[in-house]
């Protein structure tokens, strides 16, 4: 268990540490070798992480397998919260100052990332073969496995699978920080303790990506529909 001390230091190191330094060897990917291209998407509060599937290796995330479509939205976020019918005003309060079990939101998406939820930001990062890797091991190592290492799924329909995840969901341990954690993991110059929220996620990841789409607040989508 993390003492106070060590966990406030922590969250202070986050906050007045400076930019990080990419992996060296790792990325940037060289001009000319191969790479893939991944992406963050904004969903309002919270950043999802985009993957295509068909280069995974599958010794480095076996359960991509499972998903039958070109490209997948990942997303590490508190149970409580999205699984719970408790009023909303509870879940926020208990998803940001207790810490609580966590889940993995495996989503199929049949389209091209910049076909998909249009309205919403959405950055794309180039990653190395080998960053590539690292970042599939890192989301299979997110998943809860019993002791024979099967995982856990906890619900499902036709466009969400949600899986048990290890590790215990608070603020600022939130999802948006394990997207940029596995961002790190492919080797991009991010800090993941500085991406508490949406909003500071997104501000990293352009400095190391290229903007697909800039995030637009409700209003401003709402302001652009009437101007049509």
């Amino acid at each position: 268990m993390m003492t106070a001390v060590r966990y406030i230091s922590l969250v202070a190191l986050g906050l007045t540490a400076g930019c990080a330094s990419p992996v060296a060897g790792v990325f940037p990917p060289l001009a000319g070798q191969p790479h893939e291209s991944v992406y963050v998407i904004r969903h309002g509060r919270h950043v999802g992480l985009i993957l295509p599937t068909a280069p995974v290796p599958r010794d480095a995330w076996p359960e991509v397998a499972a998903i039958k479509t070109d490209y997948v939205e990942l997303g590490w976020a508190d149970r409580y919260y999205n699984m719970s019918h408790d009023a909303e005003w509870r879940r926020i309060g208990a998803a940001l100052f207790l810490p609580t079990a966590s889940i993995l939101k495996v989503i199929p998406i049949s389209t091209h990332p910049t076909n998909y939820c249009t309205g919403n930001g959405l950055l794309q990062v180039d990653v190395s073969t080998q960053g590539f890797r690292r970042m599939s091991e890192f989301v299979s190592a997110t998943y809860a496995r019993d002791p024979s290492g099967k995982t856990e799924l906890l619900d499902a329909d036709t466009g969400l699978m949600i899986y048990a995840a290890r590790g215990r969901y608070y603020l600022p341990k939130t999802s948006n920080a394990w997207t940029a954690k596995a961002l790190r993991r492919a080797g991009c110059p991010i800090v993941p303790l500085r991406c508490a929220t949406a909003g500071t996620t997104f501000s990293q990841v352009r400095r190391c990506g290229a903007v697909i789409r800039e995030h637009k607040t409700i209003a401003e989508q709402l302001t652009e529909a009437d101007n049509q």
